[in-house]
């Protein structure tokens, strides 16, 4: 019994006793000193020499070839001697950077620092586990020779060559001649590809761009003869920025319960070329290339396919995060001196929302987020996000920060004359001009983040064209494999903000997952009628995150509303916090009554109707979002929903267990209702297993239930009993 209701404290009703109060989190919050602010200045003040241009040539012509060609062959077909004789060149490591001396005095102390220094110095390496031996490397390159690029690829040769011309007008690769690659040391070859993505203009508008891929997971020969296979990941930084999106809504929820009637804005910043500004090593170089018709491109800028790439890129992505956040807590101001780059209309708040708009309430997390500073920034890649409250201060210096800290750690943009090679900016024009401007609306990490109304929610166009495929498929019952997998993956990243909704591709990707895999272009699948209603509940759950999804039921919270039940082949039962009880018996001529094998689906379906009573109890006391957190003899209804997916399809309660999940997590979701995910570990399950049988059926007999009472009876018998554990509102009620 808790001390609590003992010494008078709350009622055993009250939730607080089993959650007395949240997580205080870290608070790294400090103000930087004015030294350290004027250092910072004077690094931002300081120039930087402009490299001198490449001694190969950045064409494509046949006496471009020839030329690098050539040049390579001087250098023995050593990419080391390649790079030693193009120091202080644009191909130099670090030529997109500060010096290092110059970072050394604003992010020296930074625990990642001795990476960084690493990486611009010798170059970003792969730091494989083992190299291949030379007669493994020989037959693989000659493998990837013979096989040649991605069909992706192939299909789209005129794009890929346009891509890839600009890559080498911009001092991304070397072009050489195909016929000579076999002589270059320790090369090897990999195939490319071609994927799609959205662009966002200054306009606001959204136009397809293509991207090229570098297939660096692909082996012909051995397992482990690709790249990617052999890279020893604990030698790159610790990847954070998959949290990136829940640190952002657990801050905005923590800003708006302390600041509620003040405007969140948010601003976004993309790092321009972000991988092709990271030079790599001469191995990861050798390591990195690429054959299209009769010229072989080396990439001695990191390329996108590489499993450590992300990583490494966030080794110097993190350290500028971090530094645009110390100098939104230092005493910086505008007037000290303000980075080249910001323009007047950065500084412009983009009005989305009506004056008089309605604030959310929000519902502080369990996990309590400090704001003693207003603002914060995070990252994501290449991808900078800048939250603040709207404050006179932060109106003031909020679109100074992120374009401060990225001129003070890279090498600024010398103009178009005097740099030795097209370079683009640093931070892209046209999305500093839609992104980089303060709004309450903003399109982060694919999601559109709603601050007033406190909702995140699946953007427009990629709404109308997900569901459109989805319906499609719906129809026909069939889908190429290739279609499929597109598929779960647009899904995979919706269920990452639509709580529940994961379990629901388990059925679709072990269908995906045992199609061969050859032909997958052509090769059909049929889907079942179960695997066509996950689809069809995908359709709710996509028209849902449409319309935006309370950041109240995405953060980690403390339960609001919790129940019990239990259950046996003879019955089930349960009651709530509240009071409110309830049991079910199972008849004598049901085809399962006594059978053990029904447990395991009567224990969800107790925990189904407990939910959908917390729910009814949550819309009577006109509760928003409530948190509701039912618990069984071993686990919670959450994991049960996601067990769920494991029952065999041939066993007999197989639509029964999906009919049950379905409806949990439609329920709640219309409701708005988050279902906790923890469990609380218990010896026993007293009250609830007492409910879930009566009389003699187990073989065991319990004196309260043994001569089968009536709901008031056993009410009346547990109070006198129990009423230690149970609470006061305790009441068996019909449902």
């Amino acid at each position: 019994r808790s001390p609590a209701v003992i010494n008078g404290g709350p009622s055993a009703s009250d939730i607080s006793i089993f959650f007395p109060f949240g997580i205080v989190g870290p608070d790294d919050y400090f103000q930087p000193s004015r030294a350290w602010v004027k250092e910072m200045l004077a690094v931002a003040k300081t120039g930087c020499t402009v490299p001198e241009p490449p001694h190969v040539r950045l064409g494509l012509d046949q006496d471009d070839l020839d030329h690098n060609t050539c040049f390579l062959a001087s250098c023995d077909w050593d990419l080391e001697e390649v790079f030693r004789r193009h120091a202080g060149t644009t191909v130099d490591h670090g030529s997109e950077f500060r010096p290092v001396e110059q970072l050394r005095r604003i992010v020296g102390r930074h625990p990642g620092f001795a990476y960084l220094e690493a990486m611009l110095t010798s170059g970003f390496d792969y730091h494989l586990e083992r190299e291949l031996t030379e007669q493994e490397r020989m037959l693989e390159v000659k493998a990837q020779l013979e096989r040649g690029n991605h069909k992706s690829a192939m299909q789209n040769m005129e794009e890929v060559r346009t891509l890839l011309s600009g890559d080498v007008r911009r001092g991304f690769v070397l072009p050489i001649r195909a016929n000579a690659i076999l002589n270059v040391k320790g090369l090897h070859l990999q195939p490319g590809g071609m994927v799609r993505q959205l662009s966002l203009k200054a306009d606001g508008s959204r136009h397809p761009k293509s991207r090229f891929t570098h297939d660096l997971s692909f082996s012909i020969t051995a397992d482990d003869a690709s790249v990617n296979a052999r890279v020893d990941m604990s030698k790159h930084p610790e990847m954070v920025y998959g949290w990136c999106l829940l640190r952002l809504i657990h801050y905005i929820a923590a800003l708006r319960v302390r600041h509620p009637g003040v405007r969140i804005l948010i601003s976004k910043f993309d790092y321009s070329d972000a991988y092709k500004r990271i030079s790599q090593s001469p191995r990861s170089s050798a390591a990195s290339v690429i054959c299209f018709g009769e010229v072989a491109y080396i990439c001695w800028r990191m390329v996108f396919g590489g499993s450590p790439n992300p990583a490494g890129f966030s080794g110097f992505s993190e350290m500028l995060t971090d530094l645009a956040n110390e100098i939104a807590m230092s005493d910086y101001s505008p007037d000290d001196y303000v980075s080249p780059t910001v323009r007047e209309s950065h500084l412009a708040v983009r009005e989305t929302e009506e004056q008089d708009a309605e604030f959310a309430v929000a519902i502080m997390p369990a996990f309590e987020v400090s704001t003693r500073s207003k603002s914060i920034r995070d990252c994501f890649i290449d991808d900078i996000i800048d939250c603040h409250l709207d404050t006179d201060e932060n109106r003031n210096r909020s679109g100074h920060i992120v374009q401060m800290a990225v001129h003070a750690m890279s090498r600024p943009h010398a103009g178009e004359d005097l740099e030795p090679v097209p370079r683009k900016p640093l931070l892209g024009p046209d999305k500093l001009e839609a992104e980089g401007r303060s709004s309450e609306r903003q399109i982060v990490l694919g999601w559109e983040i709603r601050t007033r109304d406190l909702k995140i929610a699946l953007p427009y166009d990629k709404h109308l064209a997900w569901r459109e495929d989805l319906v499609a498929i719906i129809r026909a019952a069939r889908v190429s494999r290739k279609e499929l997998e597109s598929m779960i993956g647009r899904l995979n990243h919706a269920s990452f903000v639509i709580p529940l909704s994961r379990h629901f591709l388990n059925e679709i990707r072990r269908k995906c997952e045992g199609t061969p895999n050859h032909h997958a272009a052509r090769q059909t699948v049929r889907l079942n009628e179960h695997e066509i209603a996950d689809l069809t509940l995908w359709l709710e759950f996509l028209d849902l995150a449409r319309r935006g999804i309370s950041i109240n039921i995405l953060t980690v919270r403390t339960p609001t509303r919790m129940a019990w039940s239990d259950s046996c082949p003879f019955g089930l039962g349960g009651y709530s916090l509240q009071g409110m009880a309830w049991r079910i018996r199972v008849p004598q001529d049901c085809p399962f009554y006594g059978d053990d094998t029904a447990n395991n689906v009567l224990e969800f379906l107790g925990m189904a109707i407990s939910v959908l009573l917390l729910l009814r109890e949550a819309a009577e006391d006109q509760e928003d979002h409530p948190c509701l957190l039912v618990l069984g003899d071993n686990t919670s209804a959450v994991s049960w929903i996601f067990r769920s997916g494991r029952v065999s399809r041939n066993s007999r309660y197989y639509p029964a267990v999906k009919f049950i999940a379905r409806t949990i997590a439609s329920r709640a979701l219309q409701a708005g209702a988050q279902i906790c995910s923890q469990h609380l570990a218990g010896v026993t399950n007293t009250v609830a297993d007492l409910l879930s049988f009566e009389g003699n059926c187990r073989g065991t007999t319990n004196p309260l239930t043994i001569d089968c009472p009536p709901n008031d009876v056993l009410t009346d018998r547990v109070h006198q009993l129990y009423s230690q554990v149970i609470p006061s509102g305790f009441k068996i009620r019909h449902l």
